[in-house]
C-alpha cells in the first residue's frame, strides 16, 4: 500500500483499482481456466493458441488480437512494468486477469526463465499504434511456448462476487502431483464458503442456456 500511496489518495484508491490487485501485484502470470489448466499441464506447457486445441475462453472465428495474429502466448507483466503503468486502465486489465468463472487460474512464471523470448508492451505499441486489440502497459507475450519447469505456482480463485471490492478467495498451489486434489479441496471449501453465490451463479448459467436454446 505505501507505494500505492505516492499515486493515488489511500482513501480514493479502491474506486479505480480492484482489491484483486494486491494478489497480483509484483508476478508474471498467465491466465486460464481448470479445463484450460489441465490441458496445459497434460502438455507440460502454456502453447499459443493455434485453433488446434479448445481456447480456455470464448474465441470468435475472426477475432483479431496481437497475440492470436502472431500466434504468441498472452501473459500480464505486474513484475516489473512501472506501478503508475499497472493503475492505468484497471477495468480492461481487470475483465481479462478474472475472466474464468466460477474458478479462475493464475500460472504464475519465472520471469528470468523467459525474459529472452517476451514480447513488451511498448515494442506492440510501436509496431501497431494500437491498430489492433491489446490490454496497455501490462499486456505481454511469449513468442513460444512456456515450459512446465517456468512455473512457480498456481492461484486459484472462486471468481463469482459481484463486488470487485470483496476479498477473494484465494489460494497458492504448489506444482506437484497433489495439485488436482489441491484444487478439489479448495472447490469443496469455496463452495461452503459461497454458497449463496454459488446457488445464484448456477442458476444465472441455466438461464442463460435457455436462452441460448430458444
Amino acid at each position: 500500500m505505501k507505494k500505492l500511496e505516492k499515486y493515488i489518495d489511500k482513501e480514493e484508491i479502491w474506486k479505480t483499482v480492484p482489491k484483486i490487485f494486491h494478489e497480483i501485484d509484483g508476478l508474471l502470470f498467465h491466465v486460464t481456466s481448470e479445463v484450460g489448466l489441465k490441458g496445459i499441464m497434460n502438455d507440460k506447457a502454456i502453447k499459443p493458441y493455434d485453433g488446434t486445441f479448445p481456447a480456455a475462453w470464448s474465441v470468435h472465428k475472426n477475432a483479431t488480437t496481437y497475440g492470436l495474429k502472431n500466434n504468441y502466448v498472452c501473459l500480464f507483466n505486474f513484475q516489473n512494468c512501472l506501478i503508475e503503468n499497472k493503475l492505468k486502465y484497471p477495468s480492461q486489465w481487470h475483465n481479462v486477469v478474472l475472466s474464468h468463472s466460477p474458478f479462475n487460474f493464475l500460472i504464475e512464471l519465472d520471469y528470468e526463465l523467459l525474459k529472452d523470448n517476451l514480447i513488451l508492451n511498448e515494442i506492440a505499441v510501436e509496431e501497431t499504434k494500437y491498430s489492433i486489440k491489446f490490454i496497455p502497459y501490462v499486456e505481454i507475450w511469449h513468442k513460444k511456448p512456456i515450459l512446465l519447469s517456468s512455473f512457480k505456482k498456481i492461484h486459484i480463485m472462486a471468481n463469482i462476487l459481484t463486488n470487485t471490492n470483496e476479498d477473494y478467495f484465494i489460494r497458492k498451489l504448489d506444482i506437484d502431483d497433489c495439485l488436482f486434489d489441491n484444487i478439489e479441496l479448495y472447490k469443496q471449501e469455496a463452495h461452503i464458503k459461497y454458497a449463496d453465490e454459488f446457488k445464484h451463479y448456477q442458476i444465472l448459467i441455466k438461464n442463460l442456456k435457455r436462452v441460448n436454446n430458444l
